[in-house]
């Protein structure tokens, strides 16, 4: 839960940050006007138009996720990937194969977010993504080039925000256990100290990841069956290391 304080100083980060693609894009602009530039197909002749669109799609797309609710930085993220795939439809670049491999990509990342942990539907939507990107500009080392800079600017800006103490719920799911502490009375479990056939209590609601009452415990689980309510009587079902499967009982 972020402060009023944080929520301000998220706000002027978050000014900031929307300014400066824009300002980015602005000057580009200008600079091909400067240099005889009429047309938009002939803007897009510009592999650097394509980086610049790349670059700011992916990070203000992390900026989104990275953050509270759906802002201008998602509206950003999305305006500069169709962008980016209308110019390179317009040049000859992209047909529908890229275009396919870049919404399965996205359909396995959001696939990923909502199951606990990070497998093979996140890896494989990381691929498609990135393939469909790359194949979508005319010279290949560029793209990549391109997309390695967008990837750690992204990254950079993800460990900026998350040691500020920005969280998100996309981000929790992604992981298999949110981050306990045991000045808040979270606490492991091991696999002996707890059985199949176990009931708790749901400590708070479970989707699917959560925490139930095991004695005088809070534990996190994973529900087994999808959402369940906050003080409702689980069953534990299965045991995979310190992973604890419930389902309503």
């Amino acid at each position: 839960m972020l402060t009023s304080a944080k929520e301000v100083k998220l706000k002027k980060h978050k000014n900031l940050f929307y300014s400066l693609p824009l300002l980015i894009l602005l000057i580009n602009f200008v600079y091909a006007q400067g240099e005889g530039i009429r047309s938009l197909e002939s803007i897009f002749s510009n592999d650097y138009i394509f980086a610049i669109l790349l670059i700011v799609a992916i990070v203000t797309a992390v900026f989104e996720v990275l953050t509270p609710g759906f802002g201008i930085s998602g509206i950003l993220s999305i305006a500069c990937f169709i962008a980016f795939f209308w110019g390179s439809i317009k040049m000859g670049n992209t047909n529908i194969f890229e275009i396919s491999l870049f919404v399965l990509g996205l359909l396995l990342l959001g696939f990923e977010i909502m199951i606990p942990g990070f497998g093979v539907a996140g890896v494989s939507g990381i691929i498609a993504v990135s393939a469909g990107l790359v194949l979508s500009m005319s010279d290949i080392y560029f793209a990549l080039f391109s997309l390695a800079l967008a990837l750690v600017i992204a990254l950079i800006l993800g460990y900026v925000l998350v040691k500020r103490g920005i969280k998100s719920e996309a981000i929790n799911r992604l992981r298999l256990f949110k981050e306990s502490s045991s000045d808040k009375g979270y606490v492991s479990v091991k696999a002996e100290e707890v059985s199949i056939g176990d009931i708790l209590i749901t400590k708070t609601p479970l989707r699917p990841i959560g925490y139930a009452i095991l004695g005088d415990r809070k534990i996190e689980v994973v529900s087994n069956t999808g959402f369940i309510g906050k003080d409702e009587s689980v069953v534990v079902v299965r045991i995979s290391g310190a992973r604890v499967y419930v389902e309503k009982n």
